[in-house]
């Protein structure tokens, strides 16, 4: 008859079986590390003539078409990025980034890649009131992160916040990163998520929102140029916080591979970094990678009006894409 195991083997045995089990499974929080990449599902074919582009697609498309999203999402889940994090106005009028991160979440696969909501916070037209910000960010809770395809950290549903300080007070947008904009969250936050249920990702690089949110993410350093000294930066903010609170803020560094809205003539400081023919996303990434972060964010996938696609294009083709598999596997250890 075999020796009964002792019953700390057993606990240590189970211990390891629950560990092993989360760490393949992409919707809850595991050790591997994960790739993100901003995504935006509202480009047709119209814009693709508008000489304010510093580049364009290989090939032409049109956002809301299912085979161009599940072209885009074959490609991502092939350079190793485990969730796309798609540009979302909310529900209102069925407008082009619901009824696309509709889609979106139902072409990839569950086992496989991940897709968390980007809430736009400063679209007007979208969100004229502290209230309509607060509905669509209940709808999202309601609807979309309960789908098994949203992307879920630590067993919470992640939703990312762009630009914060556009919530509204007072009948209009605060603008500032202060502490109203950070009560507003909070009331907000308390009124659709009180048992903070979902992970809230502020698009900041300012400790003061880490009061409410769960973590920061940077959406554009390309201003630096030498992004690793930026995403250390950005990394103290938060190790500083945890390390004063007794905290586990969630840290995200962000890579980009250049950046030119040159052509946006309507924006007061538009500039370009010079992509150098792939040396910045590698200085960015590898700098992000050295700050240990929680996660990588690649800005972006497909933001042409910014210049900083990873998509294939015409005037690199598919180089960005192998960078990142490239880049994303050796951060993975793979």
């Amino acid at each position: 008859m075999a020796p009964t195991a002792h019953p700390r083997v057993l606990l240590a045995l189970l211990a390891a079986v629950i560990v092993v089990g989360i760490g393949v499974t992409r919707s809850s929080a595991q050790a591997e590390r994960l790739v993100l990449a901003f995504y935006y599902p509202w480009y047709g074919m119209d814009v693709w003539s508008d000489p304010a582009l510093s580049d364009v697609p290989e090939t032409p498309y049109n956002g809301s078409d299912p085979e161009v999203i599940a072209r885009h999402v074959r490609w991502a889940q092939a350079a190793g990025i485990d969730v796309l994090v798609s540009g979302w106005f909310g529900p209102v009028g069925e407008n082009i980034t619901e009824t696309n991160l509709r889609q979106l979440l139902n072409t990839v696969r569950p086992d496989q890649m991940a897709v968390a909501a980007l809430f736009e916070t400063d679209a007007v037209d979208f969100f004229p009131t502290l209230q309509s910000q607060q509905e669509a960010l209940a709808y999202l809770l309601n609807t979309h992160a309960r789908h098994p395809a949203y992307f879920r950290y630590r067993d919470r549903p992640v939703v990312v916040v762009w630009r914060p300080r556009t919530i509204w007070i007072d009948g209009r947008q605060d603008n500032r990163d202060d502490g109203p904009a950070v009560q507003a969250w909070r009331e907000i936050l308390d009124a659709v998520d009180p048992a903070r249920e979902a992970m809230w990702i502020a698009e900041s690089e300012n400790g003061v929102y880490l009061d409410v949110f769960d973590g920061l993410v940077s959406y554009n350093i390309a201003a630096a140029a030498d992004p690793a000294v930026r995403n250390a930066a950005n990394a103290r903010v938060v190790r500083d916080y945890n390390a004063r609170h007794g905290t586990q803020k969630v840290w995200i560094a962000t890579a980009m591979p250049g950046y030119d809205d040159m052509g946006q003539l309507d924006r007061a400081n538009r500039f370009a970094r010079d992509r150098e023919g792939g040396a910045y996303y590698r200085r960015s990434f590898e700098g992000a990678a050295a700050t240990n972060p929680d996660m990588i964010a690649i800005s972006s996938f497909n933001e042409w009006v910014e210049g900083h696609q990873i998509e294939p294009s015409v005037t690199y083709g598919s180089l960005y894409l192998d960078l990142t598999r490239e880049l994303s596997n050796l951060w993975k250890g793979r």
